[in-house]
């Protein structure tokens, strides 16, 4: 599911990450998930915070990325 909204920014496959989605969430704030079984989104589409994006793969991988660094995604997933 999509951590918060955005747009879909990327959806395809990733050398060395499988398929993938990057999420744009505005202010330079991405998430990017890879490692994914089946799609659920394409470029271009808005989707809304818990929104399903994709099918877990085997294994699932997750950054939060601000300004274009990786980051701790809890400082942002946290309720304030």
């Amino acid at each position: 599911m999509a951590v918060d909204s955005g747009r879909v920014s990327f959806a395809d496959i990733f050398l060395g990450y499988g398929r993938m989605i990057i999420l744009d969430h505005g202010q330079r704030i991405h998430s990017i998930y890879s490692r994914l079984g089946d799609m659920k989104v394409k470029v271009g589409d808005v989707v809304g915070k818990r929104n399903v994006i994709a099918l877990a793969g085997d294994t699932l991988h997750f950054e939060f990325r601000v300004g274009g660094k990786s980051v701790d995604p809890l400082q942002y997933l946290m309720p304030r």
